[in-house]
């Protein structure tokens, strides 16, 4: 539990280093992301095959389409996916330690939230940050492929901006495959132009949470879990589908996006229009995870923006002072959301629900 305090500390520490340093500011950020990304790729490719919950059926499914060959692998698709199965082809090809396999699907998670933090944040460390107190980090460990689709969603992202339609259709097309639950993202390319109102994403929310009531009832979400995947979600879909994990996390997006666009609703940019569209999505397809825990997953394919959003709202506050406290709240606000949410231990299993603490290395016994 510790090493990822730890974590969080260097972030900031690297970025106090970097930043005081007499190195020109283009450097001081690439450094910093570099530096920074290295160091959670490390973490996350040196782990052992017991940190993921997820990784109980991923690892003995790696070497099994890693000894396929081509042929097989092609004409079978598995229920990963023809993307997936090549990329396990190929770090087994290359090692067939299951540490080659931790190691490739670090790298195709984390390179490109690397980028997108380069390219779009006005403050990386934030970023960086928030990235890993809201469990987005420690969720490449557990959920591997939806985590791959994820990665995919934010590289898309200036495709979306840029209206570059036949770009943006072919990572849609290559994430969907990877993992079937990304298919809501396409929405925000033909949104990404459409003027919102605080109006249109309290009035949106809300149909969401009645419509997602009139689900509870039918338990239609449990069962589309159960159909969808029985070995990866029956047991989780099952166990997750009550209204407290649901609601806890589906007013912290409600209360992020209507300040959001409180602060910003003078300065909306194309770019921040996304990401509000992308925020008000994840709230109300998080809405419905009263019904189907697994629900959150998807929704984290759009609220994923925030660590943009929050950089770029903060830099939007006028008053000076006001600015600072924000900064502090916010450091405050997601470290607490970290330990008490993240961090926390279930006295039955020993471990959070990511079923990444304790943290312990491949060479630990």
């Amino acid at each position: 539990m510790y090493l990822y305090y730890i974590v969080l500390a260097l972030i900031l520490l690297l970025y106090l280093g970097i930043y005081s340093s007499n190195l020109a500011n283009k450097s001081k950020r690439s450094i910093y992301i570099i530096l920074s990304f290295s160091l959670l790729i490390l973490i996350s490719s040196i782990r052992a095959n017991t940190i993921g919950g997820d990784l109980s059926h991923y690892i003995p499914n790696y070497t099994v389409l890693g000894k396929q060959n081509w042929e097989e692998l092609l004409l079978n698709r598995s229920k990963y996916g023809y993307m997936y199965g090549i990329l396990c082809k190929i770090a087994y090809a290359i090692n067939t330690n299951e540490q080659s396999f931790l190691f490739f699907t670090s790298l195709f998670n984390l390179l490109p939230i690397a980028y997108f933090i380069k390219k779009h944040s006005p403050r990386p460390w934030l970023s960086i940050y928030i990235y890993i107190t809201m469990a987005f980090y420690t969720n490449t460990f557990n959920s591997v492929r939806s985590s791959m689709a994820l990665a995919l969603g934010v590289f898309m992202i200036h495709y979306i901006l840029e209206r570059k339609f036949w770009k943006f259709l072919i990572y849609y097309l290559i994430a969907l495959e990877i993992h079937q639950t990304f298919f809501p993202f396409i929405l925000l390319y033909p949104l990404c132009t459409k003027k919102l109102s605080l109006s249109y994403i309290i009035g949106s929310i809300s149909l969401c949470v009645f419509l997602a009531q009139l689900a509870l009832r039918s338990n239609i979400f449990t069962l589309m879990a159960l159909f969808y995947d029985a070995g990866a979600y029956g047991k989780t879909a099952i166990n997750e589908t009550y209204e407290g994990a649901g609601y806890s996390l589906l007013i912290l997006l409600t209360a992020m996006t209507i300040t959001f666009y409180q602060i910003n609703k003078n300065k909306i940019t194309i770019e921040i229009q996304l990401y509000l569209h992308s925020m008000t999505i994840s709230c109300c397809i998080q809405a419905f995870a009263i019904c189907s825990g697994v629900l959150t997953r998807i929704s984290m394919f759009f609220y994923i923006v925030i660590i943009i959003l929050f950089p770029i709202t903060l830099l939007n506050i006028k008053d000076f002072k006001l600015r600072r406290w924000g900064y502090t709240i916010t450091l405050i606000l997601f470290f607490a959301y970290f330990k008490m949410f993240v961090m926390t231990i279930d006295p039955i299993t020993k471990t959070n629900s990511q079923a990444t603490i304790p943290y312990k290395t491949f060479w630990e016994k």
